[in-house]
């Protein structure tokens, strides 16, 4: 993921995994509280746009699932503990992301038993949560054959607060137009790396979030140097002062004191008394009957 946000010129930040070193020269191994406590506040430090998370996914895998058959409940506690640590984790950095206004993306196998967690189902609750599925294939996804590289389907879900990347990886539903290498014997471990293809669209898809939001903010503040919104606002204040006399027509003159009526359509100017009186009418009708 840094390596595609600076191909399409985006500022990288970092990976935080077992092959990368901290400060002190040790791995970011998750099950180390202290690793955990550094990660966070690093996240806090840095206010990156987008966090991308992929927890551990091996003991909620429906592979797994098969041999839990021959356990007992206390050996499957032991080997769930971890990853369900590691699992709230990984929420809890996204929620730190989603709470400052930021953008996450989780990332996990669709068929992940850890879908239907109380934790996950908690996040897909917030305002604004998306859950997508698509095709690893789709995005360039290959695992190694005799006959040399193939595509491997591998359905993935993502939890994401953005609502332009779900909209793009949403679109990469296997066509059904290949075929597909069987993730079996070890083959998985080879698609434990993000293909290229899949890392540029999550750029591509922030890069036009960002672009959105700075329009929205151009589009504000142009709004607001007109000096429409302040002019708003005054009509709203006058709206919460109870008028004296409901019955004058002065209150309502007050109230659109310093503004003009025009037509929604041509924009010319209209007479602004006889609306002024037409406003007035419209208002005690309603109040008449109550409304």
């Amino acid at each position: 993921m840094a390596l595609a946000a600076e191909r399409l010129g985006m500022k990288a930040a970092w990976s935080l995994d077992l092959t990368v070193l901290d400060d002190e020269g040790e791995p970011w191994d998750f099950t180390v509280p202290a690793k955990t406590a550094k990660a966070m506040s690093l996240l806090k430090e840095d206010c990156p746009a987008l966090l991308v998370v992929s927890p551990m996914c091996g003991p909620f895998s429906s592979w797994q699932g098969l041999n839990y058959d021959k356990k007992s409940d206390e050996e499957i506690k032991e080997l769930l503990a971890p990853a369900v640590a590691h699992l709230q984790f990984a929420l809890d950095l996204c929620y730190e992301q989603y709470r400052r206004g930021r953008y996450f993306v989780l990332e996990h196998p669709a068929g992940a038993s850890s879908w239907s967690t109380t934790m996950v189902t908690k996040m897909l609750g917030l305002e604004g949560m998306r859950k997508i599925t698509f095709d690893f294939c789709m995005l360039g996804m290959t695992t190694p054959t005799v006959d040399g590289p193939a595509p491997a389907m591998k359905p993935t879900s993502i939890l994401t607060n953005s609502s332009c990347i779900a909209d793009l990886l949403r679109r990469f539903r296997c066509h059904g137009m290949h075929t597909h290498a069987h993730l079996d014997g070890g083959r998985p471990r080879a698609c434990e790396r993000y293909p290229d293809q899949f890392c540029d669209a999550v750029m591509m898809g922030l890069q036009r979030e960002l672009d959105q939001e700075k329009w929205i903010e151009h589009i504000y503040q142009k709004a607001d140097a007109s000096g429409w919104m302040n002019q708003l606002m005054a009509v709203v204040e006058k709206l919460e002062v109870p008028p004296s006399d409901e019955d004058d027509i002065g209150r309502y003159k007050d109230l659109y004191s310093g503004l003009d009526f025009v037509d929604d359509w041509t924009r010319e100017p209209l007479e602004k008394e006889t609306l002024i009186a037409a406003r007035k009418l419209e208002m005690d009708f309603f109040k008449k009957r109550g409304v």
